[in-house]
């Protein structure tokens, strides 16, 4: 990688990292907190919910 770009390619990666990473159900540490909780009341939230949806 040249010169002055490294900083995009450094941004796009940890931008990119961290949407996934909260995007998924065991991404983030309050996602795993969340759906302990929500499972607990009998209110558990399925995969779908956690997911993006495309088109």
């Amino acid at each position: 990688m040249g010169g002055g770009s490294d900083h995009v390619m450094r941004w796009t990666l940890a931008l990119g990292a961290d949407l996934g990473g909260n995007a998924t159900a065991i991404g983030a540490s309050a996602n795993v907190v969340v759906l302990g909780i929500a499972e607990r009341d009998r209110q558990p939230i399925s995969g779908h919910l956690m997911a993006p949806h495309s088109g």
